[in-house]
């Protein structure tokens, strides 16, 4: 089926090495036959390689799947006429993509996770100082693309506090809202991108569902409306996902007319003007505290389930942000290894309980130097008659 198609819009008939399976090329298939170009290229060739050259880049940075290695032939369809392929919703799509990949990376036996990724780490560095990398050669922010300040030289080393996984993840629990840059494109900014970035910028607050051949996602922007600037509402009740759509696997269907299939969501996306929140007010900030008690109660806000029972949320993000916070945690696990040794010991307990104590009292003054000592009084004994 999708060898006559390679043959016709590429111009190279697929040999055995072309293709990943039924309905996908190989992406170093296409790097082999398209790495270069004559320089008296014909139109026809020019748009071959074209093509190629795109297949290569929604295959391996937009629209990856978990092989990492393949690009499905049914992109192919929207290449061919090479006037047109502005005129799709690329950007839906790679959203599209991108949330039905975060579905499945969330699952509890994920391992791997795909699609748009180096898209979504831009996003994240733009607007989060967590994690975010020190950019050591600067390139003016006037030059397009936005995401290629990023791609220059950047490290980590530099940073004085290096910080472990679980240092990463309290510090996201414990983002506060001013933490956040919302709307990290100002007005400079977005006067000199290219007329292709603002096209159709009014729909970005449509809820018309997001589509990429068989994948089908809802678009909530309803319920972050600050990061257009906007007045923020308590959103709806609302199911999360559309069930039937995340049922259908492609593989089971190679041959399915996904706009047949599909027809309810596409006609909703085709009236997508009439799905658009009519909101002119701008944010307000004293919207927040109802939209976060409606956040917490509708969502999972945090990674850990037992994040801010002891100090406030300002007290531990100076303590993760701190030189400190590494002594305080390795005298946490000093204080531990008595108390674990005293349990598996019992019999030994009165021979070094005097030891043990003088220990507890050295850790806790040094804790009480260094962090609130209070978290610690739980674990160093508090008369001679309580338990170690």
């Amino acid at each position: 089926m999708w060898e006559m198609h390679i043959e016709a819009y590429l111009g190279i008939t697929p040999d055995v090495n072309a293709m990943a399976n039924k309905s996908a090329l190989k992406l170093s298939w296409l790097r082999t036959k398209f790495g270069s170009l004559r320089p008296d290229a014909t139109n026809l060739e020019v748009q071959q390689h074209f093509r190629a050259y795109l297949l290569c880049v929604l295959g391996s940075f937009l629209m990856t799947d978990l092989t990492g290695d393949s690009v499905p032939c049914m992109y192919l369809r929207l290449l061919i006429d090479v006037d047109n392929i502005g005129s799709y919703s690329w950007g839906s799509a790679i959203l599209a993509k991108m949330y039905r990949m975060l579905c499945h990376a969330c699952k509890k036996n994920a391992k791997q996770i795909a699609g748009p990724i180096p898209l979504m780490q831009m996003w994240a560095y733009e607007r989060f100082k967590i994690g975010r990398p020190i950019v050591l050669s600067r390139v003016p922010e006037y030059l397009p693309p936005r995401g290629f300040y990023w791609s220059k030289r950047h490290e980590w080393k530099k940073r004085k506090n290096k910080c472990t996984l679980q240092d990463y993840r309290k510090m996201l629990d414990l983002i506060q809202d001013e933490d956040v840059e919302w709307t990290p494109y100002d007005i400079s900014i977005r006067s000199i991108l290219p007329p292709t970035c603002m096209a159709g910028h009014e729909n970005w607050l449509s809820m018309a569902p997001l589509i990429d051949f068989n994948i089908v996602e809802k678009y909530r922007p309803d319920r972050v409306m600050r990061q257009f600037d906007k007045f923020q509402v308590i959103p709806p009740p609302a199911r999360s996902t559309l069930p039937d759509a995340h049922k259908v696997d492609r593989r089971m269907y190679p041959t399915e007319d996904w706009l047949v299939y599909h027809s309810e969501h596409v006609a909703a996306w085709k009236d997508r003007w009439k799905l658009i929140i009519d909101e002119a007010r701008p944010y307000d900030h004293q919207s927040h505290p109802a939209y976060m008690a409606w956040y917490n109660a509708a969502t999972i806000p945090t990674f850990s389930s037992n994040i801010g029972l002891h100090a406030n949320r300002e007290l531990e993000q100076e303590r993760l942000g701190s030189p400190r916070a590494t002594m305080t945690d390795l005298v946490s696990e000093a204080i531990q290894i008595p108390k674990d040794f005293a349990r598996k010991y019992q019999s030994a307990i009165d021979l070094n309980r005097g030891d043990i104590k003088r220990l507890f009292q050295f850790c806790r003054n040094v804790v009480d130097t260094l962090d609130d000592v209070k978290k610690f009084d739980s674990l160093c004994p508090q008369n001679e008659e309580e338990e170690i």
